[in-house]
């Protein structure tokens, strides 16, 4: 008798949380394009139970929970997910900030719809920090991934017959990925500004030029080469080479990669994919880990002809995650002096302060921080 009723009045409890949880549904919609990185977009809900409201409560409840350890391993590493808190349903609940629901669908018994689910940013935050789980907020300018597939001597890259490409295309890119990698489109404009001989050559002016129709700074040649022969329809031993061009990084490497039992070169090629890309997302992770040991400072000049200018450079220091806070210490028609209260190494500051389009440089004993004015830099105004 005392246990139905403790479970009743959790079932209260839940329901009163879940109730309040719906009345964010009018709030002010969370970020649509992915670009929150504590938001999750189009998070689909499927549930079924007794009448459509208990599958509705249901359906919301397992979303948010889900959702809530999606943004967990969006900013952490992959061998500190074992260690990720695990709070409790109304413990989620209360740390989310608005949800939005779309392509509702119901029956007698079932719900379906795709959920929005904004987090709030602090609690996620303390959340980890009590944890001692090193995170990351700062997500890279996007990466044009330009595949080509080598094939004896033949090199290709918008040809029908490429897998490679097909297996780029095709995979699922999280909208939240701290390093978003995009495949181009192929149409005839990107046919015209580039082909597989220019993109393995490295030849700057192709590659720049298809980064600035997919307005990206950095573009990344993949080229699949297999080894062997075929053997049925087996796929083939492959070593991928990954040269990087552009404001991200630069370099060059090879990585092997051998199929599984009986595994297609289709399936080889997309499994390949993934682990390339979550190889890289969790590097990126690595370079730009926030660390609380010890807060830093650091005092730069913002070279600056207008009022918007600084307006522009002040915003942008607002939303680093790395800054925890800058101070303004002089300002005159021609530059601003700043300090910065920042968390973690000055390399790891640097490469944070670029991906909201800050270059932080040194001459002699002296700091300097410029925006840089690109498109891109103004559209995450």
């Amino acid at each position: 008798m005392m246990a139905t009723f403790q479970q009743n009045r959790r079932a209260r409890r839940t329901g009163a949380l879940l109730a309040l949880a719906l009345m964010v549904w009018a709030a002010p919609s969370p970020a649509q394009d992915g670009d929150d990185l504590f938001t999750v977009v189009a998070f689909p809900v499927d549930a079924e139970a007794k009448t459509a409201t208990k599958a509705r409560d249901l359906a919301l409840a397992q979303g948010q929970a889900a959702a809530f350890r999606a943004v967990l391993r969006r900013l952490t590493l992959i061998v500190d997910e074992p260690r990720l808190p695990r709070p409790k349903l109304p413990e989620v609940v209360q740390m989310v900030r608005a949800i939005v629901v779309e392509n509702e669908k119901t029956s007698a018994t079932r719900y379906l719809a795709e959920l929005t689910i904004s987090f709030q940013k602090s609690a996620i935050r303390r959340l980890l920090r009590g944890g001692a789980i090193p995170f990351t907020e700062t997500r890279a300018r996007p990466v044009l991934v330009l595949p080509v597939l080598q094939v004896g001597e033949s090199l290709r890259l918008f040809d029908e017959d490429n897998r490679w490409l097909e297996a780029w295309a095709l995979h699922e890119m999280d909208r939240g990925a701290m390093l978003p990698l995009l495949p181009p489109i192929g149409d005839l404009e990107d046919i015209t500004a580039i082909d597989a001989k220019r993109a393995v050559a490295g030849d700057r002016d192709a590659l720049a030029a298809i980064g600035a129709r997919h307005g990206t700074e950095t573009q990344l040649v993949v080229t699949a080469r297999q080894r062997g022969r075929p053997r049925g329809r087996s796929a083939r031993a492959m070593d991928v080479t990954l040269s990087w061009h552009g404001a991200l990084r630069d370099g060059v490497e090879v990585r092997p990669f051998v199929p599984e039992n009986g595994e297609s070169e289709r399936r080889m090629m997309r499994r390949v994919v993934r682990l390339i890309v979550a190889d890289l997302e969790g590097a990126w992770k690595r370079e730009t880990l926030i660390s609380f040991d010890e807060e830093f400072r650091l005092s730069a000049h913002v070279p600056i002809s207008t009022l918007a200018d600084w307006i522009a450079v002040r915003a942008r220091l607002e939303r680093n995650s790395m800054v925890q806070r800058f101070d303004l210490l002089a300002i005159s028609k021609t530059g601003a002096q700043v300090e910065l209260h920042y968390l973690g190494t000055r390399d790891r500051l640097r490469i944070s302060l670029a991906q909201d389009g800050l270059e932080l440089t040194r001459e002699g004993a002296f700091w300097t921080l410029t925006a840089d004015g690109g498109a891109d830099a103004r559209s995450r105004e």
